[in-house]
């Protein structure tokens, strides 16, 4: 292996363009980091396909600190999608800007950790600390929101109970292609079908109060169209329940279209079986 998870103690393990760059830059001032994106990501491009998982690490981790830290970041979908999708593809136009992304990036690393760890999913998030909190044996499972980073330092010196000073990285604003970020952000046009399915998934509802949520949808409601949905690399065969039922996780939270759009960016790539 490439790391060592025996001197391993924190692992920032979020969804992509949601400050996990921040995360590890920060924290490794203070501890040894492993920055992944979930499972998936950790053994194929981490470990350059390997059977061991990052649960198999993370266990490792525990058994050589008294406390091991799992960390994860909720961004808001759309723009988590968009900014995505500008880090790897810089020159998308809104003509090739693929609608399932919307969706195929609105899920949580944290629910993965949670479901192979035997643990209750997230029911809901303390906006008061900002941040959710659970523990299993020595190991700490946090998840924080982007829109919170100004106030990082305090809810990581919270949690750490030591002095942590945020060092910003890897932020689209820095980025060659940030006008033309800002530009798609201004007028993108998103099919109805898409947005509610957003606005009304678990994890918006859940990282999102009451008046952020109408707010949100206050915020987006001028670029709604009625352009068809159309999931590309979709097997005309596929069963979204069946496919649930076999690969369980955080799938069990989704709805069909969240779960066919999760086949189609990411079961598909991972061999993921569907009936």
């Amino acid at each position: 292996m490439s790391f060592d998870p025996s001197k391993t103690q924190i692992y920032i393990n979020c969804g992509g363009k949601s400050g996990s760059k921040t995360l590890e830059k920060t924290l490794s001032q203070y501890y040894n980091c492993l920055h992944t994106h979930g499972n998936f990501y950790f053994q194929k491009y981490i470990l350059k396909n390997t059977d061991y998982t990052l649960y198999d690490a993370i266990q490792k981790s525990m058994e050589h600190f008294d406390n091991v830290y799992v960390i994860d970041s909720y961004r808001t979908p759309i723009e988590r999608a968009i900014s995505s999708c500008f880090q790897n593809k810089p020159n998308t136009t809104l003509e090739n800007f693929n609608y399932n992304l919307l969706i195929g990036e609105n899920y949580s690393c944290l629910e993965e950790i949670l479901y192979e760890f035997k643990l209750p999913p997230v029911y809901k998030f303390d906006y008061e600390k900002k941040h959710f909190f659970t523990k299993y044996k020595n190991l700490n499972i946090i998840k924080l929101r982007l829109s919170d980073i100004n106030e990082w330092n305090k809810i990581l010196t919270s949690i750490f109970k030591r002095p942590i000073n945020i060092i910003p990285d890897n932020l689209s604003k820095n980025k060659k292609y940030y006008d033309n970020y800002i530009h798609f952000l201004n007028n993108i046009k998103i099919p109805t079908k898409y947005f509610q399915c957003l606005i009304n998934s678990r994890e918006f509802k859940i990282f999102n109060e009451k008046q952020e949520q109408l707010e949100y949808v206050k915020k987006w409601s001028s670029h709604i169209c009625n352009k068809n949905v159309l999931i590309e690399h979709l097997p005309n065969d596929f069963n979204w329940i069946k496919y649930v039922d076999i690969n369980k996780g955080r799938l069990e939270y989704m709805n069909e279209l969240e779960v066919c759009i999760h086949y189609a960016q990411t079961g598909r790539h991972e061999g993921k079986k569907y009936n």
